[in-house]
């Protein structure tokens, strides 16, 4: 009887590991899970908030475009210096977009009474 005693005493033994170790593995795999929701929300988060602080600043001003005239001694230059505004990277960039807009040539010339579509910012009306 001694001995079934401790056969006994041994399995429960072997059972309680077994059972601890099983626990183990359960709690690693629910901290590795935790830590991956963690890193996804903090992730979506910090997204979220960079993408609302892009759109507040993006929309205080709207790009709209609008035809004007060229009149006499008007350069790509000169209406460029008028409607010019921090938005563009460089006044390159914005000669460029008016160029490509009206389907200029770099040679080409303007000429007096022509019109000429410009793109600008305005503040949002809807702010």
């Amino acid at each position: 009887m001694n001995y079934q005693y401790i056969e006994r005493r041994e399995y429960n033994e072997y059972i309680l590991k077994n059972r601890r170790i099983e626990v183990r593995k359960q709690k690693a795999s629910l901290f590795i899970v935790l830590v991956a929701v963690t890193f996804v929300l903090i992730t979506l988060i910090s997204t979220r908030f960079t993408f609302a602080k892009q759109t507040d600043e993006g929309s205080a001003r709207i790009k709209v475009f609008k035809s004007i005239v060229i009149y006499g001694g008007d350069t790509l230059t000169s209406i460029t210096d008028k409607y010019y505004s921090p938005e563009w990277r460089d006044r390159f960039s914005y000669m460029h977009e008016v160029s490509m807009i009206n389907h200029l040539d770099d040679e080409e010339k303007l000429i007096a009474g022509n019109y000429l579509i410009v793109p600008y910012y305005i503040e949002d009306p809807a702010d």
